[in-house]
């Protein structure tokens, strides 16, 4: 036709496109019955269009390679079965494209064909269905119909298992393998053997090159995407696999084969390591049981333990608790021991016999005494509570007053008892009454187990260089038991039998010892040897640097005179030249004193004490002493502290908060020597604070003392004058009785010159009764208050004459005389002399 009808469309393969027509050389083109276009290219596989060219777009193509099972990329040529099945020649055989499922088989020498040189576009199908293909050599003819779907049954077996590269021969030692391994089903591995390959084949020699295999190992590898195509490489290698249970799973991959056959399976169990079994679990939990029950076991061990030692605290407290209680009890016979044998000493005549057992009683009293301070040290010590009252002594004189005091019981029991020293004088800062504990201990045991015949040895030196002092005290006794001498400073140690040796011991002496050298800074040793003696050594430093300020009070003079004869300081004298009795000024009466003690001898024994200086009212207990102080209004309140109903601090408190009691002097007499109960009887309110067993001279004295201020407070509030010198005595009052004494001067200074005025005026003013003012103010002054307001007229008319500017009448009616002749009477009774006379004596003074 005319040439230019026609027109050339060229496609090519676009970047990345896949279903276009490519550059490839096109062998052979095929129009099947469906028109479906075929194209055979050279190298780009089999091509099947899809869509056409329109609206000049390019024509889209569906592309079968090697890829998706055809022998070659290269197609000669294309022909269709009566299924229109896709028949075609390549360089490596025939294929067939099954167009209903999309496989595609293919047939070599395999299957017949004695070459694969086919020639390009040489094919052709017959009216009888044969098809025909020629070759450079001839021609193969078939029919379609004579090629079957049946698979050839291939068995897909395992050929080989290796360990590290080599090969397991089953049956052999160490050989997991019992059979063969095709033959084996379940493989045991131990921890170890990590690394091993499986070979695999089907069985058909004939398909060799068409099997395509694929594998997993289920517990490592994914079922889902786990699968490992390896073509028809036919070995599977695993490496450092973990202990565990896997499943190896081996199938053909090929589409005509997979199918038809089973895939191959093979169990394998890599064991744990032995720290990893069941049995070493068990074995863990085992011992993690053993463990916790082991420490709970210790940790319940602890707690009894902990428990035992707070117990055994418990127990040596209440110990303390009991023998400090019975201590504090000790002191109320020891009061009537003392007391009476002090006042018997000193009152009466006796024989010489009765003054020695007088002094054997008074002796041993002291040393009870001693035995009683002792506890209550040991007591203050554990709780932290000690306080060391230093003073610079020379130890020397110290030292030889005491060896002194043990000569007598030296010369009793035949001891050669020897004292020396490398020095005259040392002066050292030591609490005089703590450390006099410490050497009557170690003395009284160095005594107590030497027998007669033998040395006690006392020697002091100074150590230049080191500034130390030691006391070393040696004694030819029994000595120490070599197993008592780890625990000789423990408390309650009971060092020697005393079975053997007779004598017993509280077991707090040497301890006490200790506590006390410690305290001082200081050491103290020992050596022993049994039945030949020991030696203590007492090691002191010189100076005061080394105290601890805070457990430690400084004074500047010895504080006792006298190291073991002591049981208190008189701090007045035993004959005092002031004595509250009916004949001094402003007393018509003895003073009435109120003892409260619950303690019946004791009671009786200040009873007749005090009976001869005062009018004394007893009470049992606290409750009935507050009833009789507010009845009877006393001049002054001796109260014990531990009593029964209300003790002594409650009944302090009371009658200190109660306005008609409050200005009475509070004398609080107790056992409980403590500065912590010292600190809370005077915190309430106590003139006077003194401790079991006491002194009668100075119960006596402070008695005195309280009244003597009482009579101060008078003199203040009756002359009025604020000038006076009180610097000797310290006025003790409280607060309230100062303001009230204030406001009834100051009723009194504004009434002063009504003749008639009234006690009743004062007391109403004052919202109180007459008789509660009048027991207030003869509580507080001594005087009623008639006498008290009368004193206060005639100290102003004193003073007024001393002043001048007032004659005698004027001052008579300024202070309240409305009868100048009787001012002048009761002026010349109250200051000897008559009005004229004392301001002419007064001016001539002036």
């Amino acid at each position: 036709g005319d040439p230019g009808n026609f027109v050339f469309e060229y496609y090519y393969k676009g970047p990345g496109d896949k279903n276009s027509l490519g550059s490839n050389d096109i062998y052979c083109i095929f129009i099947d019955r469906t028109d479906s276009l075929w194209l055979g290219t050279l190298g780009g596989g089999l091509h099947k269009m899809i869509s056409r060219p329109e609206n000049g777009r390019a024509p889209r193509f569906m592309v079968y390679t090697k890829d998706d099972g055809l022998p070659s990329d290269v197609i000669l040529s294309i022909e269709a079965d009566g299924n229109n099945n896709i028949w075609m020649s390549t360089e490596n055989g025939i294929a067939c494209l099954n167009r209903h499922n999309g496989t595609i088989k293919c047939y070599d020498e395999y299957d017949g064909l004695h070459s694969s040189s086919f020639s390009e576009a040489t094919s052709l199908t017959r009216s009888n269905r044969e098809m025909l293909f020629g070759t450079m050599e001839g021609l193969y003819t078939f029919f379609p119909e004579d090629f079957t779907d049946e698979a050839v049954i291939t068995n897909l077996v395992l050929t080989r298992f290796r360990l590290f590269n080599q090969d397991v021969m089953p049956g052999i030692k160490g050989s997991p393998l019992k059979r063969s391994i095709n033959e084996t089903d379940e493989i045991r591995l131990n921890y170890k053997q990590s690394m091993f390959s499986i070979e695999y084949a089907g069985l058909d020699y004939s398909a060799q090159h068409k099997m395509q295999y694929a594998y997993l190992l289920e517990g490592l590898d994914s079922p889902d995407s786990g699968w490992h195509y390896v073509n028809n490489q036919r070995i599977a290698t695993y490496t450092n696999v973990p202990p565990g249970e896997y499943l190896f799973r081996v199938r053909f991959v090929n589409p005509e084969l997979r199918d038809i056959n089973p895939e191959r399976t093979l169990a394998i169990t890599i064991k744990p390591p032995p720290w990893k079994t069941l049995w070493a679990y068990a074995v863990y939990v085992v011992i993690l049981l053993l463990l916790l029950e082991t420490a709970r076991r210790i940790a319940f061990t602890m707690i009894r333990l902990r428990n035992r030692v707070t117990v055994e605290k418990e127990i040596t407290n209440a110990k303390l608790r009991f023998f400090t209680n019975i201590s504090h009890e000790l002191r109320t016979p020891l009061s009537l021991i003392i007391g009476p044998v002090e006042e018997v000493s000193r009152t009466e005549k006796l024989s010489a016999k009765g003054i020695e057992h007088m002094q054997l009683v008074e002796k041993n009293a002291k040393r009870l005494l001693k035995f009683i301070n002792q506890l209550l040290d040991f007591r203050k010590i554990q709780n932290n509570k000690m306080i060391l009252k230093l003073a610079q002594v020379d130890l020397i004189v110290f030292a030889k007053e005491i060896y002194n005091n043990f000569r007598e019981l030296a010369e009793e029991k035949s001891i050669d008892f020897k004292f020396s020293t490398d020095v005259d004088h040392m002066d050292v800062w030591i609490d005089e009454e703590k450390m006099d504990i410490v050497f009557f201990n170690l003395l009284s045991n160095a005594f107590k187990f030497t027998p007669a015949g033998r040395v006690i040895e006392v020697s002091i030196s100074h150590n230049v260089n080191r500034n130390i002092v030691s006391i070393a005290i040696r004694d030819e006794g029994i000595g120490i038991p070599s197993d008592k001498i780890p625990v000789i400073f423990s408390r309650f140690a009971d060092i020697h039998d005393h079975k053997i040796n007779g004598h017993t011991g509280t077991g707090i002496g040497l301890s006490l010892s200790k506590e006390l050298i410690d305290l001082h800074g200081g050491a103290i040793s020992f050596n022993s040897t049994e039945g030949k003696g020991t030696t203590f050594i007492i090691e002191l430093k010189t100076g005061k640097s080394h105290f601890n300020t805070n457990r430690v009070e400084f004074i500047e003079r010895p504080q006792i005179t006298k190291a073991v004869d002591r049981i208190v300081e008189n701090f007045v004298p035993q004959n005092s030249e002031r004595d509250i009795d009916g004949t001094e000024a402003g007393y018509h009466d003895k003073a009435l004193m109120l003892v409260v003690e619950d303690d019946d001898d004791l009671r009786r024994f200040l009873n007749d004490l005090l009976s001869g200086t005062f009018m004394v009212e007893e009470a049992v207990n606290g409750q009935e002493g507050l009833d009789k102080a507010i009845e009877y209004i006393p001049d002054i309140v001796i109260t014990d502290v531990m009593m029964p109903e209300l003790d002594g601090i409650e009944l302090l408190n009371r009658l200190k908060n109660n306005f008609a009691t409050s200005h009475i002097p509070v004398i609080l007499l107790t056992a409980k020597s403590s500065i912590e109960s010292r600190i809370e009887g005077l915190k309430y309110g106590a003139d006077a604070y003194i401790t079991k067993p006491f002194n009668s001279q100075y119960l006596m004295a402070s008695a005195r003392n309280l009244l003597e201020q009482r009579k101060l407070l008078l003199k203040k509030y009756t002359s009025h004058i604020s000038v006076l010198d009180f610097a000797q005595e310290e006025i003790i009052v409280t607060d309230k009785d100062d303001e009230f004494l204030q406001t009834v001067v100051g009723i009194i200074e504004d009434n002063i010159s009504i003749s008639d005025f009234k006690i009743e005026t004062i007391a109403q003013r004052l919202g109180l009764g007459r008789t509660s003012f009048f027991k207030k103010i003869k509580g507080m002054t001594g005087k009623s208050p008639i006498d008290f307001v009368n004193e206060f007229r005639l100290q102003k008319a004193a003073r007024m004459l001393m002043d001048g500017g007032h004659n005698i009448s004027e001052v008579s009616y300024s202070c309240g005389f409305s009868d100048p002749g009787y001012f002048s009477k009761r002026f010349r009774e109250r200051f000897k002399a008559s009005p004229r006379e004392y301001r002419k004596k007064e001016r001539g003074r002036g």
